[in-house]
């Protein structure tokens, strides 16, 4: 009797075991994977009138915490001062604009690229913490990729970090459209594979990514002042 008890023990030990297996299995072969997303493939010259969105629907968010991943071309112009800027010099040009999750502008006046991701602070405000790219080389391609990890954030720039940080709080993620450009205010140059990914990249995907493009970026460029008289014409 003994031992029949033992042995019906082990088996329903071993069923329940056999069944916890199952049910992990289950849940690993039906979780969906992360979303990965080309949104914009083809070549976009932002300059004056230019503006577009992106869809809520083709930037899902994160299944697990706030997680994100861009990565994208810029190609600037060396646009003068006294070029013909619809707007001020001194203004930032979005380039990116998704109300903080992240933004992207071009200063002009000081040639460099703001990046800038939303959180809430401890008194419920949204704030930006903003990195700033100085110096940034123009014609050229430069590629820069930005990883959300919760309150963990990487920039990179051509596949190498360039800075990191840790927010106050989670990044604060709106279910709006993404932009790209704003008429009448934009920074003159080229953007060109633009991708997305609701989960965070490391530092070697990253590095593919920049890899994998960085020998098959247009050449064939107009300039500002060529764009310019286009359209005169």
């Amino acid at each position: 009797n003994l031992l029949y008890i033992i042995m019906n023990k082990k088996l329903i030990i071993g069923g329940i075991i056999f069944f916890i297996i199952l049910i992990i299995i289950y849940f690993i072969l039906n979780r969906k994977p992360y979303t990965h997303n080309v949104l914009k493939k083809d070549l976009v010259f932002m300059t004056d009138d230019y503006v577009s969105y992106i869809r809520t629907d083709l930037i899902p968010e994160s299944k697990e915490g706030r997680k994100y991943t861009y990565g994208f071309w810029l190609n600037l112009k060396n646009v003068p001062e006294n070029a013909m800027w619809n707007s001020d010099f001194k203004y930032e040009r979005p380039i990116i604009y998704h109300y903080g999750s992240p933004n992207v502008y071009y200063l002009p006046k000081t040639n460099s690229l703001k990046i800038s991701v939303a959180y809430k602070n401890s008194e419920n405000i949204k704030t930006m913490y903003d990195f700033m790219i100085n110096d940034i080389e123009v014609q050229k391609w430069i590629h820069i990729g930005l990883v959300v990890n919760n309150k963990n954030i990487n920039l990179y720039q051509d596949g190498e970090l360039y800075a990191s940080t840790v927010l106050e709080n989670v990044p604060w993620i709106p279910n709006k459209f993404l932009y790209l450009g704003q008429k009448n205010n934009n920074f003159q140059g080229y953007l060109y594979y633009l991708e997305y990914a609701n989960t965070n990249f490391s530092s070697e995907q990253i590095r593919n990514m920049y890899r994998s493009r960085k020998n098959k970026v247009p050449n064939n460029l107009i300039s500002y002042s060529q764009n310019f008289i286009n359209k005169k014409k």
